[in-house]
């Protein structure tokens, strides 16, 4: 591996370490429904809940992506006296947050008559795309930006198309460093963004939608 790239690989490979030991070939075994400090299942999302047919519903779980990562963020520090080894887990754990809650189906989570414990941020919602298959919302989504089947592949697809190696750095929203601060601009996005999604489609019966 050329000495140049070794930083960024090792930028990917930390990015996604927190899926990657979700592998049952890793000896992972599925955590309960107990939302804990220590479960991590709870850590990859904080969802927003909403409800378009009126159904009641209760608080989010109170353990989610961003009060663990207030947590890891507070070990970051030299002076936080945590152990180098704490610290580095910490932050593979803060690289993968961040991006999991800037992901939309892993801040909302729709409430309805037919799920009434959510739908679990798409995972539970059924589409068909183009391709005739049926394919949960929350994986189809996943899918749209690549698979990361290895690191040069990983950092193929994000560049593909002019993609985030195009990007410009919002300097004053990059000195941001709340996750609060950051789940309510997302929030904000989505509330746009639902509305659009929710509204009564503009084809009639038995047209064909637009595309």
């Amino acid at each position: 591996m050329p000495d140049d790239k070794k930083a960024q690989y090792a930028f990917v490979h930390a990015a996604v370490w927190a899926d990657d030991i979700k592998d049952p070939a890793h000896g992972y075994t599925k955590d309960d429904d107990t939302p804990t400090g220590q479960n991590i299942r709870y850590w990859h999302f904080k969802d927003i809940r909403f409800s378009t047919d009126g159904t009641q519903f209760s608080d989010a779980d109170p353990i989610n992506a961003v009060s663990q990562m207030k947590l890891f963020i507070a070990a970051l520090p030299a002076t936080s006296a945590a152990t180098d080894d704490i610290r580095s887990y910490d932050m593979v754990w803060v690289l993968h947050l961040i991006g999991d809650i800037h992901q939309p189906l892993h801040a909302t989570e729709r409430i309805s008559a037919i799920n009434t414990d959510g739908d679990r941020g798409g995972n539970e919602v059924n589409v068909m795309p183009a391709t005739g298959e049926t394919i949960d919302l929350h994986a189809y989504w996943d899918r749209m930006f690549g698979g990361y089947v290895s690191v040069s592949g990983a950092i193929f697809d994000a560049n593909d198309k002019a993609g985030i190696s195009k990007l410009q750095v919002d300097r004053a929203k990059a000195k941001v460093l709340d996750p609060d601060a950051w789940t309510q601009e997302l929030r904000a996005r989505q509330e746009v963004r639902l509305s659009e999604a929710c509204a009564e489609p503009r084809h009639g019966v038995g047209a064909a939608p637009d595309v």
